[in-house]
């Protein structure tokens, strides 16, 4: 295989060099916001989550044949299939970024949580002095150049996201800049930032929460509607672990499709499609798939978690509906040495309509099996494609290795076969 992805790699002494194990190749597709019930840990209001059932009822399971034949309504029954398990998120909370960062095993660096409110001095210093002009918004959330908005993410854990929100008309360059200069001056586990087609009154818009945060209610505000861009900035993150480094390490090529793409290890190179919509995402996914050089594929259909957040159960279901459709296409032209691998990155009950939900996590697979039981968190899946495309761990991946040290919330009701919710 070429090393076009691999760049930036760590000096010697530091990585071993193994070569990925014949032809092997990995597609791994995250459908965002699809949990199968809550872990005994969530808390409210996730306590009562579950978002499979909740979008596809027990009697309309046969619309979806190739969900079947995955094994996803075997694992919503607690019940494991050598190729379809699932796992306890792994990380804490419920969050896109945190839930992407553990399946790849990406090990943030210098991530300290904490409201707007908290970093409000250092952002409005660092945005002064790179030339903007600011005024407060209600609550204490601030405005840039007079139409953007900085504020806190109220569909993240308190403290997990800073979010910039500005017309498109203002130019990605500057809505990028406003973000970037967020990026730097907090260690703020991540920046969304949003461009959206049509310009609002944004700030009049703001609410406040108990919680001490102040930001925008996605769907209320506008924030999903369509043409809007959304970038993820998230922070630095170790060059040296996780799957995707080893990859590219290992001389393979590595395609980031959706979401993932704008934060999944940004600072190394590899083919990157940051696109949205379920049809755009599959398209790419079907493009750089056919390249036979491709040794690994990470996409994201984000549209299940936007109709999560609208508590939109149709929508969800149609786009799932959707997803059928495709999975039953790529699983019938699987060739050997390939795998589909699906899983989700954390609940969202469109039936709660609060957001992200804590939930067990659906683990299927085609060309690869599990083994019996539960899995211990989403890192044990990203180990679980290393192993099989024959890259070598190093020791600081071992170390966070979830299958050494099992974690807590790892198996429902303490023995695999809890009863279903």
């Amino acid at each position: 295989m070429g090393a076009r992805g691999a760049v930036r790699r760590p000096a010697a002494d530091v990585v071993e060099r193994h070569p990925v194990a014949g032809p092997r190749r990995v597609l791994l597709l995250v459908v965002d916001g699809l949990g199968v019930g809550a872990t005994p840990d969530a808390a409210e209001p996730s306590r009562t989550a579950d978002t499979l059932g909740h979008v596809i009822p027990e009697d309309q399971e046969g619309r979806y044949p190739a969900w079947t034949a995955l094994g996803l309504f075997a694992v919503r029954r607690r019940v494991t299939r050598p190729f379809a398990t699932w796992t306890a998120p792994g990380y804490p909370g419920a969050d896109s970024f945190a839930g992407h960062s553990a399946l790849v095993g990406q090990r943030p660096l210098a991530v300290e949580p904490g409201v707007l409110a908290r970093w409000r001095e250092r952002l409005e210093k660092a945005l002064g002095e790179a030339g903007h002009r600011l005024r407060p918004a209600p609550g204490g959330a601030l405005v840039v150049d007079g139409r953007i908005l900085v504020y806190d993410n109220l569909e993240t854990a308190p403290g997990d996201a800073l979010s910039v929100v500005g017309p498109l008309a203002a130019g990605e360059r500057v809505l990028l800049e406003v973000g970037r200069t967020v990026r730097r001056a907090v260690p703020t586990p991540r920046v969304i930032v949003y461009g959206l087609a049509r310009a609002a009154d944004w700030a009049a818009q703001v609410v406040a929460r108990p919680d001490g945060r102040v930001g925008l209610e996605g769907p209320r505000a506008g924030l999903y509607a369509r043409g809007r861009r959304v970038w993820h900035l998230g922070p630095p993150a170790d060059p040296r672990v996780g799957l995707i480094p080893r990859v590219l390490q290992a001389g393979g090529r590595v395609a980031v499709v959706g979401k993932g793409a704008a934060f999944l290890h940004p600072d190394l190179t590899c083919e990157r499609r940051p696109v949205t919509g379920v049809e755009a995402v599959l398209a790419a996914v079907e493009e750089v798939w056919a390249d036979p050089g491709v040794t690994l594929v990470v996409a994201t259909v984000e549209e299940t978690d936007l109709a999560g957040h609208a508590g939109d159960a149709a929508g969800f279901a149609a786009v799932l509906r959707r997803l059928d459709r495709w999975l039953a296409g790529r699983m019938a032209c699987a060739r050997t040495g390939e795998a589909l691998v699906v899983t989700g990155d954390h609940g969202n009950d469109p039936a709660l309509g609060r957001g992200h939900t804590r939930e067990y996590l659906p683990v299927l697979g085609q060309g690869m099996t599990w083994g019996p039981g539960p899995l211990a968190g989403l890192e044990t899946v990203g180990r679980r494609v290393m192993a099989f495309l024959g890259v070598a761990c190093g020791g600081t991946d071992a170390e966070a290795d979830p299958t050494v040290r099992p974690r807590g919330d790892a198996t429902p009701g303490g023995d695999g076969e809890a009863v279903r919710r």
